[in-house]
């Protein structure tokens, strides 16, 4: 395990990729209190008005709120508007 993550240390420096990349690890970012982008998920748990939980490879994301909304969706984001309130790994 140690070689693997070791090799990928040396190709995120060489080709200067971000570690998100190359562990696929989710990349959060976050627009005031009102939108979220998750890049890098697996998939979407659940989906309610006041509660989103987001698979990842890092363990499972809760986005807590009010109106809360997926506005958009594809195979590498999730960009989840509304008033967020909290955002926690489970």
């Amino acid at each position: 395990m140690k070689k693997k993550r070791k090799a990928h240390n040396s190709i995120s420096v060489v080709l200067e990729l971000p570690d998100e990349i190359v562990f696929d690890m989710p990349f959060i970012s976050l627009r005031g209190r009102k939108e979220a982008v998750i890049e890098n998920y697996k998939s979407v748990l659940e989906y309610s008005s006041e509660k989103i939980r987001i698979d990842t490879s890092a363990g499972r994301l809760a986005v807590s709120g009010a109106e809360l909304t997926i506005k958009c969706i594809d195979m590498q984001s999730v960009v989840i508007s509304g008033r967020i309130s909290c955002i926690e790994f489970l």
